[in-house]
């Protein structure tokens, strides 16, 4: 009842993860694109027709792996009005984020293991129908949003606020040039 395909690169291992879906099989696969998002353009241009597509996406999940700050030796600080603006905070009350140091723990590094930088969309009736009517990237953003979507941009601004990755590891692991 489950399949997993190991990556879908060309039309005729889409049509067959998708079949395979449309069947009642659990199909697992992954797919190159820069966001969640982008996975339905994607399968599109590879061949998937949307009404196909639509009645087999149930979700998708996007990760990009950061170097997480070592615990022991992270430094804290205020944000500068530049990091306000592109984690989109009030410069006025900056929140404190935190700098790679190094210390025996890290061997000098400052950060020690990795963590994942999310997002999840869930594809429900109505994304259906904008998948199969082949609707743009926006609305279909705008939908997924309204739905509680959280991109992997908030994602990772939520870790730099926690403290868990630097605001430099955030913009260099995931895309931020809307914000720079």
């Amino acid at each position: 009842d489950i399949i997993f395909v190991g990556e879908v690169r060309d039309a005729d291992t889409a049509l067959m993860a998708v079949r395979a879906a449309l069947t009642g099989h659990q199909v697992f696969t992954t797919l190159h694109t820069n966001d969640a998002i982008g996975s339905i353009a994607r399968l599109g241009d590879i061949g998937v027709p949307g009404h196909l597509l639509a009645g087999s996406l149930i979700g998708v999940i996007a990760q990009r792996l950061a170097r997480k700050l070592c615990v022991h030796c992270r430094t804290a600080r205020g944000a500068n009005p530049e990091e306000c603006r592109i984690l989109g905070v009030d410069a006025e009350k900056p929140p404190n984020i935190y700098d790679a140091i190094g210390c025996k723990k890290c061997k000098g590094k400052g950060c020690k293991g990795r963590v994942a930088i999310i997002e999840i969309l869930r594809v429900d009736r109505q994304m259906d129908e904008l998948i199969s009517t082949h609707a743009t990237r926006s609305t279909i953003l705008e939908h997924a949003l309204a739905q509680g979507f959280i991109t992997m941009q908030q994602d990772g601004i939520s870790k730099v606020l926690a403290g868990e990755i630097t605001i430099d590891e955030l913009i260099g692991t995931i895309d931020f040039t809307e914000r720079l």
